[in-house]
């Protein structure tokens, strides 16, 4: 008899929505190297915790919805969800529900894109809005769920400790927004200037470290925003909740 594979416990991440956009928040779970990816997905479905939703926090992917499949080929993750997933809502929550199977999905450098089945027949059209899915699904198709500036570490209440890195994507004005961090007493530890590799129409990377010598621990708030190109005013603010530790 062969002893079955130990499961150990894997940190990922699952997208809920958060007026109207992205936002990832931090799951741990019973995961082997194969099994990651379903997980994740099995995670996502269950949706946000009772204090996701009470600060905000929601999914669009209808209750019920079933996972009942996920395959990964050559950088293509297949995934088959039961036929609930495409039941309810206009264009905003048909593209927001995929977005989250997206960016849970791609969070792994394993996968480059995602093909959706549902009942175990492939789509390429998908809802009565008629979203066309005639390509392997990236970030980069759903522009219009991400911020402008998109913090993809930390997560929700993620863990900051001094020389920690904050990352993620932005597409503003001159490619540069400014970074704020305040510790549990609302002191400011970091305020600083980010630039992003690109920016002004085009997506791009960013990841900043933030350092502090001494901070009062517990929850913090990190806060993103660009400058208006009209007179200079915070636009495409972001803040989210922190956990902070010396």
């Amino acid at each position: 008899m062969v002893a079955p594979t130990p499961a150990f416990r894997g940190v990922f991440r699952v997208y809920f929505d958060l007026e109207e956009k992205m936002q990832p928040v931090r799951r741990v779970g019973p995961v082997n190297s194969t099994a990651v990816l379903r997980a994740a997905l099995t995670e996502l479905l269950k949706g946000p915790s009772a204090a996701e939703l009470s600060a905000g926090l929601h999914t669009l992917v209808p209750a019920g919805t079933k996972l009942r499949g996920v395959k990964l080929t050559k950088g293509i993750a297949t995934i088959d969800l039961d036929s609930r997933f495409a039941s309810g809502g206009g264009m905003l929550s048909m593209t927001n529900r995929l977005a989250q199977v997206v960016f849970t999905a791609t969070q792994f450098p394993t996968v480059k894109g995602v093909n959706l089945k549902l009942d175990g027949k492939a789509v390429t059209v998908f809802g009565g809005e008629g979203i066309i899915l005639d390509h392997p699904q990236t970030r980069a198709d759903y522009e219009g769920a991400t911020p402008a500036i998109f913090v993809d570490e930390p997560v929700w209440l993620g863990t900051l400790l001094p020389d920690s890195v904050v990352s993620g994507t932005a597409n503003v004005f001159e490619a540069t927004f400014r970074l704020q961090l305040r510790d549990s007493a609302g002191a400011l530890l970091v305020n600083t200037v980010v630039h992003a590799t690109s920016g002004t129409g085009t997506r791009g990377s960013w990841k900043q470290k933030v350092t502090w010598t001494d901070a009062a621990t517990g929850r913090g708030e990190l806060k993103l925003f660009a400058a208006s190109a009209k007179d200079g005013t915070p636009t495409d603010v972001i803040t989210i909740p922190v956990t902070i530790r010396n």
